[in-house]
């Protein structure tokens, strides 16, 4: 499964005083702290990929002989990575490609291949170490010939074990703001039957300006229901879908007031979807979803086989609780997951008031 196309779908949210969304800064270098002019670099064998040290200009002395050459070369592509303080390392040029450490040795593999293996997982320290999360011992370092790179034990001083990260480290700037006036331009509404079968008919724009179920100012944005209609053809309201799509982003959105009480629910979510990729082979993020009188939000990850979270613990790596499904904790992501119910992929409650009253008469909150 992978997040493909995204686009941002909101339902009946009111007052979202600001939508930001940010994205990656390019890549960068990983120098050596002990001669900063030389930087981690992939290196294009006849037969493998694998990581060493170059001149961070670009070109390598060593390639000045022929013998060197025939082996591979050193480009400016070469030397471009994307880190996380804890995560993959990705080689920039080819993101496909992952640092992965093979016993003491360091290659570049498909990253399908490894990521979910531990001997791709680093964490990158502060004090310069980079080392495996699974042996916090086990590090990169320098050979004694200065050029060629291994895992090993490093202690915290060594200067063989040191980086210079932070230019590759995951960076992100404002990409897209969605507030103001113009904030509905943004924004298909979508007026189709409710796949949830709720009792709502989700109307046009005109139809949601003329009745007052949307606003937007100068800072802040209303979207509402109709709140005064009785009977059995359901009460007008407002889905949204963005006309622009990511494929990769950090979205953040600010709320000052969320639907609470019998029969509303909420949501902000991303789908991947077309029609050579159905639902859910690219995946269905829901941030923000609650229903009835919840007070407690919760946030979901709708995908096909293959994205099992039952490793990831509830309190030790996420301070919420995984939701329970028919007979299991509901961590497997895969719709299809036994023990779970249909549909309901791995399902996280967050803290205590993260929504319903309690998050209203706080002044609302940040996603």
């Amino acid at each position: 499964m992978a997040f493909q196309h995204l686009h941002l779908g909101i339902v009946v949210v009111v007052l979202a005083l600001a939508l930001d969304v940010l994205q990656q800064a390019d890549a960068g270098i990983i120098r050596w702290a002990a001669d900063e002019s030389l930087c981690l670099a992939v290196h294009e064998g006849n037969k493998s990929l694998t990581l060493q040290l170059a001149s961070c200009q670009g070109s390598d002395e060593n390639n000045k002989n022929e013998e060197r050459k025939k082996e591979g070369s050193w480009q400016a592509s070469n030397l471009e990575f994307k880190a996380a303080s804890v995560g993959p390392i990705h080689w920039a040029t080819h993101p496909s490609k992952c640092v992965h450490a093979i016993d003491s040795n360091v290659g570049i593999k498909d990253c399908l291949d490894v990521v979910p293996t531990p001997e791709a997982q680093f964490t990158t320290y502060e004090n310069g170490r980079i080392c495996l999360v699974s042996k916090p011992d086990s590090c990169l370092r320098v050979a004694k010939n200065g050029r060629t790179l291994m895992f090993g034990h490093c202690p915290d001083q060594d200067e063989a074990c040191r980086y210079i990260a932070r230019e590759a480290l995951y960076r992100y700037s404002k990409s897209e703001s969605f507030v103001g006036r113009n904030f509905f331009d943004h924004f298909h509404f979508n007026t189709g039957p409710d796949p949830t079968h709720g009792q709502v008919q989700y109307v046009d724009e005109k139809t949601a300006s003329e009745e007052n179920l949307i606003d937007a100012s100068g800072d802040s944005i209303y979207i509402g229901a109709d709140l005064k209609t009785k009977g059995s053809g359901g009460r007008k309201s407002v889905r949204i879908e963005s006309k622009v799509t990511w494929t990769d982003g950090l979205f953040v959105v600010s709320l000052n007031h969320v639907p609470t009480g019998c029969g509303t629910w909420p949501a902000m979510w991303l789908l991947g979807e077309n029609p050579e990729h159905p639902w859910p082979n690219w995946g269905e993020y829901d941030i923000i979803e609650g229903t009835h009188n919840s007070e407690r939000v919760m946030t979901t990850l709708h995908t096909g086989v293959g994205c099992n979270q039952q490793e990831v613990a509830d309190q030790r790596d996420f301070s919420g609780q995984w939701a329970m499904g028919m007979d299991k904790e509901a961590n497997n992501c895969d719709i299809g997951a036994p023990g779970q119910w249909g549909n309901q992929g791995c399902m996280q409650w967050g803290p205590q008031g993260s929504l319903g009253q309690a998050f209203n008469e706080n002044g609302g909150g940040t996603y």
